[in-house]
């Protein structure tokens, strides 16, 4: 299982993550997201943390939407 934890990192976008095709868990809370664009293209992804960053539920809805039954996520919105 391969994992990659972004935390607290400031992260402003998720660009650059396609190349992690075995990529299963992904750690990306209390960044400055506004988006969570970039995680679609994550074949292998099952769990998804993105608690505190800025995402609007809009967002969160169609990230969860384009990944349903993929993945446990946790998700925080401010």
């Amino acid at each position: 299982m391969f994992r990659d934890r972004l935390s607290a990192r400031a992260l402003a976008s998720l660009d650059g993550l396609a190349g992690l095709e075995q990529l299963h868990t992904l750690n990306v809370s209390q960044n400055a997201l506004c988006s969570l664009r970039g995680v679609a293209h994550l074949p292998a992804l099952s769990n998804l943390y993105a608690a505190r960053n800025y995402l609007s539920s809009a967002e969160s809805v169609a990230c969860s939407a384009c990944l349903a039954g993929r993945y446990r996520s946790s998700a925080q919105w401010r």
